[in-house]
């Protein structure tokens, strides 16, 4: 099982912050991976299909905007194992939280 996607699935389908692109330094922190290693990975999941890179607007005042640049998955990913893995974990969370079977 590849981790990095294993996390990147698990942060799409979070339901709160799913669609926010995430860096790659936080996976590499919660991984306790060197950045430049986590990069390179991240690169050939990449060059794969699996993960794209990606920006989103998080705050806009006037012309002034911040962007938060990092990671998200593609389609592709979907039919991974990482991704069924992720999906079962996140479903049981919302299930011990809310009590809801939401069968993703």
């Amino acid at each position: 099982m590849n981790n990095i996607l294993y996390e990147l699935c698990f942060h799409n389908l979070d339901m709160m912050y799913g669609d926010i692109p995430l860096p790659a330094k936080c996976i590499a922190n919660k991984l306790n991976l060197s950045y430049k290693s986590t990069l390179n990975e991240m690169h050939k999941l990449q060059e794969k299909g699996f993960i794209r890179k990606c920006s989103e607007v998080m705050y806009r005042m006037g012309d002034e905007a911040v962007l938060l640049n990092g990671w998200n998955i593609t389609n592709l990913a979907k039919n991974t194992e990482e991704y069924k893995l992720a999906s079962a974990r996140e479903e049981m969370i919302i299930k011990s939280i809310f009590d809801y079977d939401i069968n993703l």
